[in-house]
């Protein structure tokens, strides 16, 4: 079955054809499927999420640098990220979804993730999945944060609850994140 990427109407052929002759490559270095660069990103995310994605390009303006997605469903984050990552995309923003895995083996070699808005699905997912970050990867992904708000890129991360990933990170990403990034819940259906 051959798909037209402009059925849905959220992307334009006078705009957007550069980007759907090479969706397949975008999508890759984005690490989504194709499809969610044409999804409209209120079939999956509410209202705030919406907002945030229109007004990514002066978030940064206000000191606003990131997004945390929280509450108790992590298999609904990962389509949030890739809708918001397939959102960024259409706007000609350079968005990647990566794991906390991906991110820390990058760290640890020397090759920080670069993109203008680097989306971490499962940043932190609570004590109830057994994983107990280390000195180091704590201490990396603080200098990693800090680092992109300096200079004003993006990150959104996807925490299950919000005072334990505080325990978990510590006071400084914990502070990081609640005053520079913009809060949004997913619950059933889309986030608040």
């Amino acid at each position: 079955m051959i798909v037209d990427p402009y059925a849905t109407g959220v992307l334009v052929e006078e705009v957007h054809h550069r980007l759907v002759a090479d969706i397949e490559h975008i999508a890759e270095d984005a690490a989504i499927q194709p499809h969610w660069i044409w999804t409209p990103l209120n079939e999956v995310a509410g209202d705030s999420v919406v907002s945030w994605v229109k007004g990514f390009r002066k978030h940064h303006m206000s000191g606003v640098t990131g997004l945390v997605l929280y509450g108790p469903k992590p298999q609904k984050a990962l389509a949030h990220m890739s809708a918001i990552a397939g959102a960024l995309l259409r706007n000609f923003i350079h968005a990647q979804v990566m794991t906390s895995a991906q991110v820390y083996d990058r760290l640890k070699n020397g090759d920080p993730p670069n993109p203008t808005c680097l989306l971490i699905p499962n940043f932190f997912l609570g004590e109830s999945h057994g994983i107990k970050l280390a000195h180091w990867e704590i201490a990396a992904i603080q200098d990693l944060l800090m680092e992109r708000h300096l200079r004003g890129a993006s990150t959104v991360v996807y925490a299950t609850n919000l005072d334990a990933m505080a325990s978990e990170y510590g006071s400084a990403v914990s502070q990081l994140i609640m005053s520079h990034y913009t809060k949004a819940k997913i619950v059933e259906g889309t986030d608040a």
